[in-house]
């Protein structure tokens, strides 16, 4: 499991996140999987594929990426 910052970019289509600055700032968790992170109070929100959208036949970078909320956050 990682964490990283969100770079989203407004576009006529909506928005895009810049994959490349994302992977630039992923830090490594101690979580393993989704299990552990409910466990420890977060609840799945969302999830979607991410790719190159500089241009969209290329798929050189897909990622899948999950959201995680703390159910109760203090």
């Amino acid at each position: 499991m990682f964490r990283g910052k969100s770079y989203l970019t407004k576009t006529s289509e909506g928005l895009e996140v810049n994959t490349q600055e994302y992977l630039n700032t992923l830090e490594k968790l101690d979580f393993q999987d989704e299990e552990e992170l409910e466990n420890a109070g977060y609840t799945y929100v969302c999830g979607d594929n991410s790719y190159n959208y500089e241009d969209k036949r290329i798929l050189t970078q897909t990622m899948q990426r999950d959201l995680f909320l703390r159910k109760n956050p203090h």
